[in-house]
């Protein structure tokens, strides 16, 4: 990894910029999609990330990804989680949460355990993050990555 340090005005600003790009991209889709609410998006983010944490161990190492396996044996093995969970990852108030999960499980996101634990991501979100979202940002990503590597000496990347 390369020392902050040693970067010059212009390589800061180049990253500045053209990571930024990448950021407000993402934002953006962010808050059209729920409604100009980014509590909201970012609440249903750590509720599927606490419902897939049972099958991802070390989720950046990518060690542990399970299998290819079909929509209804992935809803079957996520950990449903409560507003009190979700609360304590976030740091938000709990009433707070709360409220995103009503109007997340109002617009179709998640729905409630059918133990009534908590809630899980529904089929609708797996689909949208899988088809639309990941992919979508994956490409942007190695758009901006490219974008870098043109613009920015070799030492940032070795």
């Amino acid at each position: 990894m390369t020392d902050f340090g040693t970067a010059s005005e212009p390589e800061l600003a180049v990253m500045a910029t053209v990571i930024g790009e990448y950021w407000i991209r993402h934002t953006r889709r962010k808050w059209e999609c729920f409604e100009g609410d980014l509590t909201m998006a970012y609440v249903l983010g750590e509720i599927g990330a606490y419902n897939f944490s049972r099958m991802l161990k070390a989720p950046a190492s990518g060690d542990d990804l399970p299998a290819p396996i079909g929509e209804a044996q992935w809803c079957e093995q996520l950990k449903p989680c409560n507003a009190y969970s979700i609360a304590e990852a976030t740091g938000m108030p709990r009433e707070t949460v709360r409220r995103k999960i009503l109007r997340l499980e109002e617009l179709g996101w998640i729905r409630r355990a059918p133990e009534g634990s908590g809630v899980l991501i529904t089929p609708r979100c797996l689909r949208y993050v899988c088809e639309e979202m990941y992919p979508q940002a994956f490409f942007e990503m190695m758009e901006t990555y490219r974008h870098l590597r043109r613009r920015l000496p070799d030492k940032w990347f070795g």
